[in-house]
């Protein structure tokens, strides 16, 4: 047992692994980190690495309204010690994960997160769901690219979105969720694009050709699918309601046609399909239970299964041809992600093997067969890199994926003086099922300081201008800073190292000249956003400055009303943006200068007006996490005095200003949202003195009275 935050005992668990069978070694997790009895998953993962899911959160029974997350660890190639690769990892009441390992694909990961891990518990807020793809085994994560055109050829309208899939904690299907292993390469998903995972009722079914790099829809509604013959065929069936038809592609998702599989216009509720747990045969088995009317309406009969033989629907075989690729019904795919050093898409290597596949070409009118045997491949050894070596003994990986020493050194030399050189530990170990050549050796000895590990110890960064701001965020050691030029810098470990911070190119879009202001999310910790002096493109991080993405603004941010950005307490992708389209504004009392205020309910992908001109106050959210009675979407506004329309005044509406208004004090001079109250200020007797009135729901509000029964003060206060 250890101590809780609380400082009660609580029982923790502790795990031991063996690759023998007889010899046992216990587990080590970094530091802090604690299992709890039940408090843990184990999950599929490739050989000579173990993953575990430990619960973050407890969870209550409801998918959409649950509260519980995770934090998923990767051994080393032993087995003996866990590095934390993902944080707020989607679970469900019953210890299923989000976490998917792609069959067919060495290395390759999808995963979904819990975006507003902060808010869960909260009265009316549901999980937002944000997937993920690694292709290094969780060395790396990165968001699935959306596609930009749906299946009817329209494009997507959505700027700055990425595509997010439905997982195991959510879908009842059989074995692997995305691929199969005698299909690799191939995967489908049903899903959304947009800020985080939308309603089942609303997904749609998406493929990827090329291991979840890019994706394409293929189908506008939410399906059930199911690969055969290896790849060549792929097979859905509508997930929406009863039906008897499916929907079957021999070219790779490319066209598609349908079969009929019931008679007498039977139609049937689909429970699953499958082809086996490898998905290599020819053949579709439907489980279902078929609908008869009854009585007017309908009822559901007892469950049935539907066997579709698609084995007469080549009459040749598949041929191979090697050596010369023109001739065969097979080409030769090889995975790829990222760049190399010389600007060239790189080949996944995982564990020192760059694996390609033998696949049927699209064009081929044959069958593959060899339903029991695994696809062909061809495989080349690869430089070592990083991805080839672990942790030593010692060492966790840190926030910029290296290996760094915890403690003191207990190999440094006991007469080592401070300041002076030893040959030590890299921290870096070569993992022994690697089979790279060649490239740089982590493991060799390194410098290092004598008294640097577990001593007292100083680095410094050189600045070329003076630091004007400077965050730390609340859960983590990173730093961020802001210099008087403009300039963006970040920590993960709270000082030690620095590296700039580079704003991304957004094609078709001016890059702002740097960042004037940074904007902390005052309820969702990990978030904090980048805000140009002009322009229409500031940036954010969702994940404590790890990374940086683009955020499209609907106009230039009018920085006189600080701050520009607005947040909700309970969902992170609703925000509330002051804009002045007159970039050259200095003062919003001139009467180009008028402030706008605009919502985002998809985190900036799309912008709807709210009011203008502005007064003081601008516009916000009226419920915070402590003025807890207004309602979820209610927003409040102060007009500017010079408006033509109830200048002035304070409004509010709970439609988001499209056709219900309300008018909450006439002439008010300022608002502001203290604790639990929103007080208001109101000009009276000609400017001469102020009114105060305080409201608790955005709905009433009543005059504050002062000590002797007054119910005026002057016309100045704080």
């Amino acid at each position: 047992a250890v101590l809780d935050e609380t400082g009660r005992l609580e029982t923790v668990l502790k795990m031991f692994v063996s690759d023998d069978g007889k010899t046992f070694h216990e587990t080590r997790f970094p530091p802090g980190i604690n299992i709890r009895p039940e408090g843990f998953t184990l999950l599929p993962s490739y050989s000579g690495t173990i993953l575990i899911d430990v619960e973050g959160a407890p969870n209550t029974g409801d998918p959409d309204w649950g509260t519980g997350w995770g934090t998923l660890f990767a051994s080393n190639s032993n087995g003996t010690h866990f590095h934390m690769v993902l944080q707020h990892t989607n679970r469900n009441h019953m210890g299923l994960v989000d976490v998917e390992r792609v069959d067919g694909l060495r290395g390759t990961l999808i995963a979904n997160q819990v975006a507003n891990a902060d808010a869960l518990g909260k009265q009316g807020v549901r999980k937002e769901l944000r997937t993920v793809a690694s292709w290094d085994n969780g060395r790396s994560w990165h968001p699935l690219e959306a596609p930009l055109k749906d299946s009817s050829g329209n494009d997507i309208d959505c700027i700055d979105c990425s595509l997010h899939l439905y997982s195991r904690s959510s879908m009842l299907k059989m074995g692997s969720q995305y691929g199969a292993k005698t299909a690799p390469g191939y995967l489908v998903g049903v899903g959304s694009v947009g800020a985080h995972l939308g309603r089942y009722t609303s997904a749609r079914t998406y493929m990827s050709r090329d291991g979840g790099i890019t994706w394409a829809e293929i189908r506008a509604t939410q399906t059930q699918y199911e690969f055969g013959d290896h790849g060549a065929l792929l097979m859905l069936i509508d997930d929406v309601g009863p039906t008897d038809t499916l929907y079957y592609s021999t070219d790779n998702g490319i066209t598609w046609k349908t079969y009929r599989f019931t008679d007498n216009g039977v139609r049937v509720i689909v429970d699953r399909v499958t082809n086996g747990m490898d998905s290599g045969g020819q053949g579709l088995l439907i489980q279902a239970r078929e609908i008869s009317a009854s009585g007017g309406g309908a009822s559901i009969d007892e469950s049935m299964l539907v066997y579709v033989d698609f084995s007469k629907l080549f009459s040749r075989q598949c041929q191979a041809e090697t050596r010369d690729h023109s001739k065969s019904d097979f080409e030769l795919w090889t995975p790829r992600w990222g760049m190399d050093s010389g600007g060239r898409s790189a080949a996944i290597c995982v564990l020192g093997t760059e694996t390609s596949y033998w696949r049927r070409k699209p064009t081929s009118s044959c069958y593959v067969g060899n339903e029991f045997e695994p696809p062909m491949t061809s495989a080349r050894t690869c430089e070592c890199t990083i991805q080839d070596f672990e942790c030593d003994e010692g060492f966790w990986l840190n926030d910029y994926g290296q290996c760094a020493l915890d403690g003191p050194d207990p190999y440094q030399p006991s007469d080592c003086r401070d300041g002076t050189t030893y040959s030590g530990r890299s921290g870096y170990t070569k993992i022994a099922q690697s089979q790279c050549t060649g490239g740089k050796d982590l493991s060799l000895p390194v410098d290092r300081i004598c008294g640097r590990a577990g001593g007292m110890r100083a680095s410094a960064l050189v600045l070329q201008s003076p630091v004007a701001d400077i965050q730390y965020f609340k859960n983590s050691h990173h730093v961020i800073i802001r210099t008087e030029d403009d300039r963006i810098w970040s920590s993960l470990d709270e000082g030690t190292q620095w590296a700039e911070i580079e704003m991304p190119a957004v094609p078709g879009t001016v890059r702002p000249d740097g960042v004037s202001a940074i904007v902390r999310q005052p309820y969702f910790e990990d978030y904090t956003y980048f805000i140009p002096k002009k322009g229409a493109l500031a940036y954010y991080t969702d994940d404590e400055a790890r990374t940086v993405r683009a955020l499209h603004l609907p106009t230039s941010p009018a920085h006189l009303y600080q701050p520009v950005l607005r947040f909700h307490p309970d969902y992170p992708d609703w925000l509330i943006f002051l804009g002045q389209p007159n970039e050259s504004c200095d003062s919003v009392d001139a009467s180009n200068c008028q402030v706008e205020a605009f919502v985002s309910r998809d985190h900036g992908a799309h912008w709807s007006a709210l009011s203008a001109p502005l007064g003081p106050g601008g516009c916000a959210f009226l419920k915070t996490d402590r003025l807890t009675q207004a309602k979820q979407n209610t927003i409040i506004c102060g007009r500017h005095m010079d408006a033509h329309d109830g200048g002035g005044d304070i409004v509010v509406s709970n439609d988001w200003f499209t056709r219900n208004e309300r008018v909450l004090v006439k002439k008010a001079t300022d608002f502001a949202i203290m604790g639990g109250f929103l007080v208001i200020s109101q000009d009276v007797d000609d400017g001469q003195a102020l009114r105060m009135h305080i409201s608790l729901d955005g709905e009433t509000a009543a005059v504050a009275n002062f000590p002797g029964n007054k119910l005026t003060v002057d016309s100045a206060y704080t």
